[in-house]
């Protein structure tokens, strides 16, 4: 004692002498209180191991296809075909050299699973500090946030590559709330692992100290995706539409001003943000449509990928193959084992001038026969299955351009497809209101019933045509005098088909009767002949 308070000056040493006739010994409570406190900062304390592999880490850090091949090889088994490349190529150069990159790929050929893996490469990479994963939906993009946690959480192969970031996120043994203590020689690491977001752990020597990633659905308003100081730099959106949004004008104009302005605003005016849009066309009028087609959104610097890059030369086989296989299906062999002879017989001139995006296929095999033999013919099954129309939208990227209402994508297969299931004349139960059209022409006039229900929701109940009588011999070359000479006919045919709607008896699943409520009439140029029909009638 006295040697160590020699070393002391004078004010120092008669302190340490007052605290040593002043101390108490601490009591059994205190002690086990002290040695709890003391066990808590133990078991919080972590240390690093080494890397194992350094020349693989490298390797796979200087190619992303090497990246997800060697660590997540179950999810990566096939060749990557051009669209994946395409992809892959998109989010490097866009991470790297930010603006906006929109690609649209094939439904069915792995897209979203290409964005899990890359997601984790651009952040091993460095391309990235504050990744934001967005998805049509809230639940989609938690997906996306769910499965980025779960790679640093629980793969071997990066934990032994990469301790610095998997080693104290698995010391936290599944216990977020454990983060807040954990440390490095009394240095807290600041991990954080939320279902809300994630920090990645401060440790010295290593660059991802900080780096965040956190998740948007485009359902949701959402401003302002700041943590902590820091703003996104890089946002990848998987697939920005639903099926139902990707048929409402309002939710396609909403959805692009979300990207415009929400998402194009996240960074400050000294940073720049990568945005990266992978898709697939659902229709021609859609975002994604937009988005890909560089004539409306050349900013986006669109792509779009179909399963045929090339189609076949010689259409006309292929089109014998669908009706072998139609013909085969209707008479009970679901397989169309003529069609698969006659491919098989012909296979080299039907292949002809074909080219697909990937050779691979599902060698179908039924009873120890292969059904399919080639990616194209597994293109014409579909095909044939549906039509050509439905697999262009589906696999090629290549909608038909619809147009209707207010753009809404109204085409004749599309009203044909829409059956409400119901009899003619039968009206849902739930309707609160019915209508009849009528479009006035100077022979024939097409009339549609249609009932409606709350939230602008309705089906056709009945339809028709009106013949207008008395006007086959009204041929005037004079266009004025050829109308008035027609609207006599057009009044005593509304007055006929006014008698006819009333004795009509729509019907709920019920029994009850529900009476039609309004008529509109488009009078076209007949103007007078209607207009007088609703003055002497009044109404139906």
């Amino acid at each position: 004692l006295k040697s160590v308070l020699s070393r002391m000056s004078r004010e120092k040493a008669a302190a340490a002498l007052h605290h040593l006739r002043t101390f108490e010994p601490l009591d059994e409570r205190d002690r086990d209180a002290q040695r709890r406190k003391t066990e808590r900062a133990q078991n919080a304390r972590i240390y690093i191991p080494p890397c194992k592999n350094p020349a693989r880490r490298e390797a796979c850090l200087a190619d992303p296809e090497r990246f997800l091949r060697t660590y997540f090889p179950a999810r990566y088994r096939l060749d990557f075909g051009k669209d994946h490349l395409a992809i892959i190529k998109s989010v490097m150069d866009t991470a790297t050299n930010g603006g906006r990159d929109a690609t649209a790929a094939p439904r069915g050929r792995g897209k979203s699973e290409i964005v899990k893996g890359l997601m984790c490469y651009v952040v091993a990479a460095g391309l990235t500090r504050f990744p934001l994963a967005v998805a049509a939906t809230t639940a989609l993009g938690k997906r996306l946030f769910r499965d980025f946690k779960k790679k640093w959480e629980l793969n071997d192969l990066l934990y032994e590559d990469f301790p610095e970031i998997c080693h104290p996120i698995r010391s936290l043994e599944g216990a977020p709330q454990r983060a807040g203590r954990q440390h490095i020689d009394g240095v807290l690491t600041q991990i954080v692992w939320s279902d809300e977001y994630v920090s990645f752990p401060k440790v010295e020597g290593s660059k991802y100290g900080g780096v965040k990633m956190t998740y948007y659905g485009l359902d949701a308003a959402f401003r302002g995706a700041n943590i902590d100081g820091d703003r996104p730099d890089f946002v990848l959106i998987d697939d920005p539409e639903t099926r139902e949004s990707a048929k409402s004008v309002y939710q396609i104009n909403d959805r692009e001003l979300i990207l415009d302005q929400d998402i194009a605003g996240l960074a400050s005016q000294e940073e720049h943000l990568a945005i990266v849009v992978l898709t697939t066309v659902q229709n021609s009028y859609c975002l994604s449509a937009k988005l890909t087609d560089r004539s409306k959104r050349p900013s986006w610097n669109g792509k779009r990928f179909g399963m045929v890059v090339k189609w076949p030369d010689n259409i006309d086989l292929w089109d014998r193959y669908i009706e072998l296989r139609k013909e085969a299906q209707q008479k009970g062999d679901p397989h169309g084992l003529p069609a698969v002879d006659y491919y098989l017989a012909n296979r080299e001139r039907m292949d002809e001038g074909c080219e697909m995006i990937t050779d691979y296929f599902k060698e179908l095999e039924v009873d120890g026969r292969q059904l399919v033999f080639s990616a194209i013919q597994q293109a014409y099954n579909q095909i044939s299955d549906t039509n050509r129309e439905a697999y262009e939208t589906e696999y090629q990227n290549n909608p038909t351009e619809q147009a209707g209402p207010e753009g809404i994508g109204l085409t004749a297969d599309l009203v044909a497809f829409r059956l409400s299931g119901l009899a003619r004349g039968q009206v849902p139960l739930q309707t609160e209101k019915i209508t009849v059209g009528i479009d006035i022409g100077k022979r024939y006039c097409h009339w549609v019933a249609v009932a409606w229900w709350r939230g602008a929701g309705g089906v056709i109940i009945d339809y028709g045509v009106m013949e207008v009588k008395g006007n086959e011999d009204v041929r005037l070359q004079d266009r004025a005098a050829d109308i008035a000479a027609s609207e006599p006919a057009i009044y005593r045919s509304l007055v006929d088909f006014r008698d006819e709607l009333l004795s009509k008896q729509y019907t709920d699943a019920d029994g009850n009767v529900r009476p039609i409520n309004f008529v509109l009439v488009d009078s076209g140029t007949y103007t007078n002949a209607v207009y007088e029909f609703v003055r002497q009638v009044g109404g139906i």
